[in-house]
């Protein structure tokens, strides 16, 4: 069994990942095989999906009080998920504890920028996002060198889907 520290930042990832994938609610795009996400993974998000409401409320207590709230909210967004959804979630997981730690800093860099964008600008980038992911590597390189995406969005924002969809590509590995 994992210490509760090693596991509680893939978790709040998971669950941040939840909030992306509730809101984006977009048609599935082409079909890309991906790597099977690891049962390790998996068993953390059940295990906090299955825990009680009392087992859930004392991990969530050794949170601060922001990060508590933020974790709960997730948590309940997860819920709400499909189990499709779960395992598209699942399989983000496994390609995110995949990479090497400087990729996986540089992600969370990126989604604590993200993070700070103003909630009218975050919609339209998530669905950026989403669309971007599903993208060849040479059409996403097109798409964000196009002049309808240099007009959409600002430079700032520009960066930070470039490198979330650069990032987050399992196929980049």
């Amino acid at each position: 069994m994992l210490p509760r520290r090693m596991w509680i930042a893939p978790v709040l990832l998971v669950l941040y990942g939840a909030c992306v994938q509730a809101h984006a609610q977009r048609p599935p795009g082409p079909f890309r095989p991906k790597k099977a996400a690891s049962p390790q993974a998996r068993k953390q998000l059940d295990r906090l999906n299955k825990m009680t409401p009392a087992e859930r409320n004392r991990f969530l207590s050794t949170l601060p009080p922001e990060r508590r709230k933020l974790a709960e909210k997730r948590i309940e967004e997860y819920n709400k998920l499909t189990p499709q959804q779960r395992e598209k979630l699942a399989d983000r997981v496994e390609n995110f504890q995949s990479l090497p730690p400087e990729r996986q800093n540089q992600v969370r860099r990126l989604m604590r920028q993200f993070n700070d964008l103003p909630v009218d600008r975050k919609p339209l980038l998530r669905r950026e996002l989403v669309d971007l992911r599903e993208l060849s590597e040479e059409d996403r390189r097109a798409r964000i060198n196009s002049d309808e995406f240099r007009n959409k969005f600002t430079p700032k924002e520009q960066e930070l889907l470039s490198g979330l969809s650069q990032t987050m590509d399992p196929e980049q590995e």
